[in-house]
């Protein structure tokens, strides 16, 4: 038998090593995109279900007939609104489906579109925002600025009557279902009510309006938070709780957090760490900035820095931005 030139040999150990990667690709292949592969159902309503694919699509699916009720969509927007409506996706324009009939209702006609709130949904056509009926009557004409940097800060929802909207300068307010502006432009956004009352802000700084939209609090504050008994306020390196008039104030000193500073000794345990001792003091926080108040919870310092640290039983070493001091037990600069 005559016997194979290396030319041959080196060949057929290509053609086998190609048919040996042929197999381990679709080997991994299969396991990894059908095996693998566990479609995400989410329960639209009573009688239909959404259902994933491996391309990255879904489809409505009815419960009954376990048959599609739509084509293949981009996404369907699973949030938890008690309407009937909610917003799709398919070739990047937005459109609603029906949860209860599991067809579409809308078609995808839009660039950008909001659940219907108070019976009205925010849409986008051609760069302009404006506002339509469940049976997509235009209420509300195309006629504000759609901005995609305000688009992450800005729910366009209808709650209480009143919904933010972006003027040319690029300033929010918040119009009527007329579409008329009620509050003038002028904020950077404008939170959905709490309780009925609206955060407002501007260059970082807060204010509040209360349920007939009246200024309450000017925008002058680091923080305010909308709680059950009143508003938490702060100001200065304080933090008050002041009552739902704006006016009384309930806590004239009211922290964040509180923790308790430490500074190193110098000596080792047995373990070669460094032994840590408690200072006099502890640090409390207000928004994102530090404060020093004495153990029995006198305030020492307000809280006007970025961070607190524990040099000795007295001392501590305090950051303003990339400035650091030093402070005694007192709140008094140490050189």
């Amino acid at each position: 038998m005559k016997k194979l030139s290396k030319f041959w040999k080196a060949v057929i150990l290509i053609i086998g090593l190609a048919c040996m990667g042929v197999l381990i690709y679709v080997y991994f292949h299969n396991y990894f995109y059908y095996y693998r592969f566990e479609p995400r159902t989410v329960y639209l309503s009573e009688n239909y279900i959404e259902k994933d694919y491996q391309n990255g699509r879904v489809k409505v699916i009815s419960k009954e007939t376990g048959k599609a009720t739509t084509g293949k969509l981009d996404w369907i927007s699973n949030s938890d609104q008690k309407d009937s409506l909610t917003v799709f996706s398919k070739d990047e324009k937005r459109g609603y489906l029906n949860k209860l009939t599991g067809k579409i209702f809308i078609p995808a006609i839009y660039n950008h579109a909001w659940v219907f709130s108070e019976g009205l949904a925010c849409v986008v056509k051609n760069g302009k925002l404006g506002f339509i009926n469940p049976k997509n009557e235009i209420i509300i004409p195309f006629k504000f600025i759609y901005s995609i940097e305000k688009d992450k800060h800005i729910d366009y929802v209808f709650r209480g009557g009143y919904c933010s909207a972006v003027d040319l300068t690029g300033k929010v307010g918040l119009i009527n279902k007329k579409g008329d502006w009620v509050v003038t432009p002028g904020y950077d956004y404008i939170n959905n009510p709490v309780l009925g009352y609206r955060i407002l802000k501007l260059n970082n700084k807060f204010g509040l309006l209360d349920k007939s939209l009246k200024l309450i609090l000017a925008v002058e504050y680091e923080n305010i938070e909308i709680q059950k008994d009143g508003f938490r306020i702060a100001k200065n390196g304080e933090q008050q709780l002041v009552a739902f008039d704006a006016k009384k104030v309930l806590k004239s000193f009211v922290y964040d957090e509180i923790t308790i500073l430490q500074y190193g000794t110098g000596k080792t345990d047995s373990n070669g760490d460094e032994i840590m001792e408690n200072t006099d003091c502890f640090a409390y926080n207000i928004f994102t900035k530090w404060g020093l108040m004495k153990r029995d919870g006198t305030v020492i310092t307000k809280a006007i820095y970025d961070d607190i640290d524990g040099m000795s039983k007295d001392l501590f070493s305090c950051t303003i931005e990339n400035y650091m001091f030093t402070i005694n037990e007192k709140g008094e600069n140490v050189k």
